[in-house]
């Protein structure tokens, strides 16, 4: 619905910076026409354009939210920033709350630390991906008032809280990894103040855990944590040899999206590795295509950070984005729509600066009832589609998580 509701204002967004977008349209443009020929050939029919037209929802959003970064000033960008610390703080405060409540009636559980997300993993992904980006919103919802980057400080170190309870191995990986990158490419005080904020969480976080660990044990309640070995593979090697062989088989265009959801020797409905997922579902034309143009946009960011900065928001972004790029590497970050959202402000964070340095294209009110009207057409039929995928899936049998995505599909 939010997408839908979105991508009208996004068409004008991408026409407003058409002429800067050029530069990587060339790889953009062939990966975009793999795609399609990956959709018309996909073992799941039309299956396909349900994930291929969010697909195209969710990359118009990223260009109409920095464009509309750029065009807010101070006192706009902390008031949302100061929206996002609330939003959080509630989320927060409601689950921590939640399981205070149950650890004093006796239970124990990770599990009840996921509300709102189909499993742990997910829920610490967002967890993680939120507290990197915390000290941007600090540092912008400063000048609304002091209390947010105290409400920031409480709400990350309960995500730090949270993460550590649900032990997600792939979340605290990801943690560690994506600062120290950004550490290595970067100079200034910016990346020093944003650490110290991010020890800062790590530590009241693990106090938090201290806490709540000292406090089950008086209580006597012994409850259930990860039955997993720390060294086990979960599954992903299967996971991975089953895409990896697939792919061997349709190396060019892949078997189409949501392809992998329908392989009848797997239980779960992508490979938790979002190059094995593309190269499956895509093809190797695509993936090529894509990466280049991610890799091109990437380079012009770092290149535009590359000098002494004390842009905290700036590090914010950069860090963010390393994180879901290492974490999606042995999970299914971009089927979490909360924390690409969360991504796609790490992004506008980064991007912003050029992007409101660049040329911008007046739009015609011409063009910009066609593009209004082409928006709204493209999010009706994309509205029609999800309509007609839920109808078709099966009442009973097997299920497998995908995206929102609730059901088995059968191959055509």
């Amino acid at each position: 619905m939010v997408l839908s509701a979105c991508f009208p204002m996004a068409m004008a967004a991408v026409w407003r910076k058409s002429k800067h977008l050029v530069a990587g349209a060339f790889p953009l443009l062939i990966a975009a026409v793999c795609y399609l020929i990956s959709i018309w050939g996909s073992d799941v029919g039309w299956y396909s354009w349900v994930l291929g037209v969010r697909f195209l929802m969710w990359l118009a959003l990223f260009v109409s939210s920095v464009d509309w970064y750029a065009r807010m000033g101070e006192r706009e960008a902390g008031l949302c920033a100061a929206a996002f610390i609330v939003i959080s703080f509630s989320y927060s405060s409601y689950v921590l709350i939640g399981n205070a409540v149950l650890l004093g009636s006796g239970i124990y559980d990770r599990s009840f630390l996921a509300s709102g997300f189909s499993n742990v993993n997910h829920a610490a992904a967002f967890a993680a991906i939120s507290t990197l980006v915390m000290p941007a919103m600090a540092c912008k919802a400063s000048s609304v008032g002091r209390i947010f980057p105290i409400l920031s400080t409480y709400t990350a170190s309960v995500y730090v809280l949270f993460i550590s309870v649900m032990e997600s191995r792939g979340a605290w990986i990801a943690i560690l990894v994506a600062p120290l990158i950004v550490l290595i490419l970067l100079r200034g005080g910016g990346i020093f103040n944003y650490i110290r904020r991010i020890f800062l969480y790590l530590l009241g976080g693990l106090s938090l855990f201290l806490v709540f660990q000292i406090a089950r044990v008086m209580l006597g309640v012994y409850g259930h944590g990860s039955e997993k070995s720390f060294f086990s593979d979960s599954g992903r090697w299967v996971l991975y040899g089953e895409g990896l062989k697939g792919t061997l088989e349709k190396p060019f265009f892949g078997s189409g999206p949501l392809s992998y959801a329908a392989m009848d020797n797997v239980s779960l409905g992508h490979p938790h590795n979002i190059l094995i997922s593309s190269l499956y579902e895509n093809g190797m034309v695509f993936t090529v295509f894509f990466c280049s143009f991610l890799f091109f946009v990437l380079y012009k960011i770092i290149k535009e950070n590359s000098g002494p900065t004390d842009d905290v928001a700036a590090v914010s972004g950069l860090v963010v984005i390393f994180y879901f790029v290492v974490h999606s590497m042995f999970s299914g970050l971009s089927m979490i729509p909360s924390t690409v959202f969360v991504l796609l402000v790490g992004v506008s964070l980064v991007c912003g600066k050029a992007w409101k340095g660049s040329e911008v294209e007046v739009v015609s009110a011409r063009n910009r009832s066609f593009l209004f009207f082409l928006g709204g057409a493209i999010s009706v039929v994309y509205m029609l589609l999800v309509c007609s995928y839920w109808n078709a899936i099966p009442v009973h049998g097997e299920q497998k998580t995908r995206f929102w995505i609730e059901g088995g599909i059968e191959k055509l």
